[in-house]
């Protein structure tokens, strides 16, 4: 396996560029055909014409022809593949005059096979064609499909040919046949029924077509998919293609460069979705209690009646939903599951049998495989399908409006999400209204599980958002630019280093009781079975629609506890862990604590010997009080500062975001410069965020080049308060007109981490630290200033915030103290830094004042924020 460079690439600077044919007027016999065959789907035409251009334009002998072409001129591939004769090895057909086209799932790639079928039989290139899938049902589908369009006599007449004859592998190969047959079938008759054939000409007179070829080269290859690579290399054939919606290699959803490295055309989930070819994808971006049984149970089903009502009512269309599991026996497990909560719901359970079917490809499912075609009939009882991951392909089925992972297994690849959802993007048809509905109107439900929300703190973005994402390869990066015009906003900074206070020698132990304990009374137990809220938020993936939300109550069923000799045993190793002294211990026995116990239960009617977790908590912290109080030194941590130390603004580290981000709550901020000074692994993302905001997808502000008085390319805002300052810096914001203050020279965002650390400290928590969000150079009556702004929301008075304030305002007023003692000593001049927190509602004042005030003006701002910060204890 070629070794490949870790930076995310966008998988649209992958695909292989094709010189034009030989003869210009290749095409030009097919086109009348491809109207016909494809109508208004434009990309499929673009697709079928790739190929036939590669096959046929005469300027290739093979596919590493191609790839050693597309490598001398391609950056992206020389940067993901730095060493040429591996990425050569990654082809799997170098040899062949082979190649993929990606197709998003669910935008008709039997039409684009079809068509490429179609259209080497009528050139005489080939004398038949060999149609290979992975599986009988896919097989099932393609060949109906085949048949249908095989009929149609009008297509054939475009091309002045004869309807080619459609058979599978147990018949011989004739003239001007196209056998779609299921790989495996293939394996175990060749040599009695297509094998004939193949060893008299060798193959070279046949076109091999494979559908959803990711089974070949994908992840987890096992032996079948080994066997398919073997039966295209056993004979001489000489042109293939592959077709799928999934181009990936790698097993890891995390994986950003798994794309396929022999892809001739690309039409992505993006461009399916703008182009409204496919159902607009929602998913469950945060749920709380999602993952209790009860609720996700309710969640599913309230999802489900809305699409009833949504799509049965309005359009006559009877709703699917699907439920992914990740092998056969949980499927059994959750089907029975399922047809349980249906009967709950007032159905008998022949009716709920009925209507909730298992599809998986064991023999005691077949029977509801066979029911497949025919689930979007409305006569048809079918309305909950169980399924399990690995058999997702082949579906034609267009009625899903819900797709529910139920465990993270069934949903723990690139692969398998791409496969799952394939399932429910194809648009429906308005039976009411006799026309296919569109994307807008389309609404395909994620239910993700609960794992997925959890991983968005993880990974910065959930997996099924990078998935559609562009397989999360469009990022794009905020980087240092030291080329004008970027170059002179560039400025120094001074940062201190800290370090841990000695504590002084002498003096009482550190738990020396002062004063006599508090008496606790009470343990404060609460309720132990509380009415909740439980509540799912869902967002749109690539389209521009409206986020909704779903929330109801609900009691929690009852979960981990303890008894109550558990919790007297619990609290009286707490007290001596607290160091109390024997007097209290004494009073605290375990008698009067079972006693205060029992008590507490007794007020709550609670007649279980159960104590929950949170109760067990509250008992916890009353008991607290009893602790010695403190003399000399707290266990929090003590600062001191050390070092101080110079940070260039150059050494700000590159900040990247998936542009799915801009969709929600991040902002770019850009200008005429920007595009020129992005490098180049992050153009496509760039130009593609262009295209977003243009449509009005994504969120972008661009600003007058000199107003952008900051030494990056382009600049992120991640929450509302920092975009509002960033409107202010940048003259974006009405309110304040036109015109920069004349003394704000340069700025800039700071990272989130790792570039300007504050230390403080906070009781009860130690050492904490935090980066400030922005660093103003001002000049100011021939000075040098540098402000420093936290950024936060109204009225965001936390305890947290008092202690960063005061540790913010301690750290500058050192640094100020050192810097006037070298002013002093070398008789030059040197920066005043000047620290505020703001919010929103201060900032039009903030800025109308920088326009006109002094050095001692900017240091007595306060700002209502930390006006209530400095008052609060």
């Amino acid at each position: 396996m070629a070794k490949k460079s870790s930076q995310s690439i966008d998988p649209a600077q992958l695909v292989l560029t094709l010189k034009s044919p030989t003869d210009p007027h290749l095409l030009d016999r097919y086109e009348p055909f491809l109207a016909a065959l494809c109508t208004d789907r434009d990309y499929q035409k673009e697709a079928t014409r790739a190929a036939i251009s590669y096959l046929l334009g005469g300027e290739y002998r093979s596919l590493s022809e191609l790839a050693e072409q597309n490598y001398q001129v391609n950056p992206a591939l020389s940067q993901l593949y730095p060493d040429r004769a591996k990425f050569l090895k990654e082809l799997h057909l170098p040899n062949k005059l082979y190649a993929t086209l990606d197709l998003a799932t669910g935008t008709g790639k039997s039409y684009v096979l079809y068509a490429l079928a179609q259209i080497m039989l009528a050139a005489g290139v080939v004398d038949n064609v060999l149609v290979l899938c992975p599986s009988r049902t896919i097989k099932e589908g393609l060949t109906a499909k085949f048949n249908d369009l095989a009929s149609n006599t009008a297509l054939a007449a475009t091309l002045g040919v004869i309807p080619p004859t459609i058979i599978d592998a147990s018949d011989t190969l004739t003239a001007n046949s196209i056998c779609v047959t299921n790989i495996h079938q293939t394996y175990k008759t060749v040599n009695s029924a297509i094998g004939p054939t193949l060893t008299r000409s060798g193959g070279e007179r046949t076109l091999v077509l494979n559908d959803e070829v990711h089974h070949i080269v994908g992840p987890g290859k096992d032996q079948d998919a080994n066997e398919w690579l073997k039966f295209l290399n056993k004979y001489r054939f000489r042109y293939i293609i592959g077709v799928t919606g999934t181009p990936y290699t790698g097993s890891d959803v995390h994986k950003a460069n798994s794309y396929f490295s022999d892809v001739i055309y690309r039409y992505s989930l993006t461009q399916a979705t703008a182009e409204e070819r496919i159902k607009d994808i929602y998913y469950k971006d945060e749920g709380k209690h999602d993952d209790e049984e009860q609720v996700w149970w309710r969640m599913v089903f309230d999802n489900h009646e809305r699409n009833r009502s949504a799509y049965q009512l309005g359009h006559g269309i009877k709703p699917l939903t699907i439920i992914i599991t990740s092998d056969q026996d949980t499927c059994d497990i959750v089907r029975d599951r399922l047809v349980r909560e249906l009967m709950l719901r007032g159905l008998s359970q022949k009716v709920a049998e009925g209507t909730a079917i298992p599809v998986t490809s064991a023999d005691r499912h077949l029977k509801y495989v066979a029911r497949l075609p025919y689930v979007d009939d409305a006569n048809d009882p079918t309305e909950w399908i169980v399924s399990v991951s690995k058999l997702n392909e082949g579906w034609d089925v267009k009625n899903v409006f819900q797709i529910v992972p139920h465990e993270s297994r069934a949903f723990d690849s690139k692969l398998l999400i791409a496969q799952v959802l394939g399932r429910g993007l194809r648009l429906p048809w308005s039976v009411r209204e006799n026309r296919w509905l569109k994307t807008a109107e389309a609404r395909l439900i994620v239910f993700n599980h609960p794992r997925f929300s959890a991983n968005i703190a993880q990974f910065g973005v959930s997996i099924i958002r990078q998935m559609v994402g562009e397989v999360g390869g469009l990022s794009l990066h905020s980087h240092i630019v030291n080329a004008p015009p970027r170059d002179a906003y560039h400025f120094t900074l001074h940062n201190l280093s800290y370090k841990l206070a000695t504590p002084q020698p002498g003096g009482p132990p550190p738990f020396a009781p002062t004063a006599e304990p508090k008496a606790v009374t009470a343990l404060n137990f609460a309720s132990q079975i509380p009415a909740d809220f439980a509540s799912a938020h869902y967002r749109t993936l690539v389209g521009s629609g409206e986020a909704f939300s779903q929330s109801f109550a609900f009691t929690p069923a009852r979960g981990k506890g303890y008894n109550v000799a558990q919790i007297v045993t619990a609290y009286r190793a707490a007290l001596k862990d607290m160091g109390v002294s024997q007097d209290v211990l004494d009073e605290y026995s375990a008698s009067r604590l079972e006693q205060m116990i029992r008590k507490e239960l007794a007020d709550l009617n609670e007649t279980e010997d159960y104590i929950s977790p949170a109760n067990f908590n509250r008992g916890m912290r009353a008991l607290a009080v009893l602790r010695p109080t403190p003399t000399v030194h707290q266990l929090d941590f003590s600062l001191e500062f050390d070092t101080l130390t110079i940070l260039d603004t150059r050494e700000l580290k590159p900040q990247g975001k998936n542009i799915t981000a801009f969709r929600a709550n991040h902002t770019l901020f850009y200008d005429n410069h920007s595009r020129s000074l992005t490098e180049p692994d992050s153009l496509a993302a760039l130009d593609a965020l262009f295209a977003e905001c243009s449509a009005g997808v994504s969120h972008c502000q661009k600003v007058d080049s000199s107003d952008f008085r900051t030494p990056v390319n382009v600049v992120f805002s991640e929450s509302g308060p920092e975009r509002g300052f960033m409107a202010m810096l940048t003259s974006t914001d009405p309110r304040i007109g036109t015109t920069m203050p004349p003394c704000l020279k340069a700025w800039i965002k700071s990272a989130d981490s790792g570039y300007y650390t504050i230390n403080y400290t906070m009781p009860g928590y130690g050492k904490r630290d935090f980066n400030p969000d922005f660093f103003l150079k001002l000049e100011i009556g021939g000075r040098e200033v540098i402000m420093v702004v936290e950024t936060k929301i109204d009225n965001d008075i936390k305890p947290e915030n008092v202690a960063k304030r005061r540790g913010a305002r301690s750290h500058f007023a050192e640094i100020n103290r050192r810097l006037a003692e070298m002013a002093a000593a070398d008789g030059q001049p040197h920066p005043r830094y000047v620290f505020s927190f703001m919010s929103p509602r201060n900032y039009e004042n903030f800025f109308a004042h920088l326009h006109t005030c002094t050095l001692q003006q900017l240091e007595d701002y306060r700002s209502v924020l930390e006006a209530d910060l400095l008052e609060s204890p």
